[in-house]
């Protein structure tokens, strides 16, 4: 399974006019792929409910400039920059570039709808560029804009799909049909290369201050602004090159802020195979492995009905 390069920005309160300003910080991002001919000739700009318009509207300025007029209305939706399409279409058998995800929201509107999410996909080849662009100080602006509560960027060989927020552990702490049915009240997604922090998990870990001394990563990032408290841990000084065992010493100190793992749905993705058996080992302890492998004989269908259950205690 090819790697993948993923950014999931989420913030749990109903979306604001002002946040649209985050569209001309996607624009922004891309502008730096700009002279790319052969990755930015094929994105094209798309919506739900649909631009007014009965073709797709190619990637460029003045169509970003109408989705940011759009969001500005205050109108709930979901945006984006792709070329999955033309890869389901034309490039049968290759990787999309890109694909990027704005969805705007009224939070509360479902059982654990979120106000803004932020989804980021992109081609290894394609994140390099990025990176050397300054990707991550982006997203950093991106989620100070939107008071993200949650975030990750990080490079891995799993996406889980169906849903804005994406994360190994989420499949393992909760097998649902979507993972935007996961409530993460006070908890994150997972241990990544870089991890969003905000004053809601602050207590959990000892406080802002204790955070920024004993984290065990590279670096922390204080992104606070006058009205938003947040951290962002990074791992490591490059994504493309981190080892498994810091993502293990990292999840065993974020702990306390990530969703239990339910044992049912771990022997789940042990059966079919979705994340490597080397992440998994990062993401749970070596007795829930264990406890998990003598379950894996039950059927699929039977794991996810026991899984649900679980989640219900």
């Amino acid at each position: 399974m090819s790697k993948t390069f993923i950014v999931n920005l989420v913030s749990q309160t109903s979306f604001a006019q002002k946040n649209a300003s985050v569209i001309h910080l996607l624009q922004k991002l891309m502008d730096i792929l700009k002279d790319d001919k052969k990755i930015m000739d094929c994105q094209k700009v798309w919506s739900l409910p649909s631009l007014p318009f009965n073709f797709m509207v190619k990637y460029n300025a003045d169509a970003i400039k109408f989705v940011e007029e759009y969001v500005a209305s205050g109108k709930s939706g979901l945006y984006g920059i792709s070329d999955w399409n033309i890869v389901q279409k034309e490039r049968k058998g290759k990787t999309a570039y890109i694909d990027t995800r704005i969805k705007c929201s009224d939070a509360g509107a479902g059982k654990h709808d979120y106000g803004y999410s932020i989804s980021l996909i992109f081609q290894s080849d394609v994140a390099r560029k990025l990176m050397q662009g300054g990707m991550e100080k982006i997203v950093e602006k991106m989620a100070q804009v939107i008071s993200a509560d949650i975030g990750r960027i990080d490079y891995t060989a799993y996406y889980l799909g169906g849903g804005i927020i994406s994360s190994e552990s989420i499949a393992i702490a909760a097998k649902w049909m979507y993972p935007d049915d996961i409530d993460l009240t006070g908890l994150i997604p997972g241990a990544s290369w870089w991890t969003l922090l905000s004053a809601q998990h602050f207590s959990k870990l000892g406080g802002k201050e204790e955070i920024m001394k004993r984290a065990p990563c590279f670096a922390v990032h204080d992104i606070s602004t006058g009205t938003y408290e947040a951290l962002a841990l990074q791992l490591s000084p490059d994504p493309f090159d981190t080892r498994e065992d810091d993502y293990a010493i990292l999840r065993q100190y974020l702990r306390p802020v990530l969703p239990p793992v339910n044992i049912y749905s771990l022997a789940f993705e042990l059966n079919v195979g979705n994340i490597p058996l080397s992440r998994i080992k990062q993401l749970v302890t070596d007795e829930e492995l264990a406890q998990a492998e003598s379950l894996r004989s039950i059927s699929n269908p039977e794991l996810r009905s026991k899984s649900m259950e679980a989640n219900k205690k």
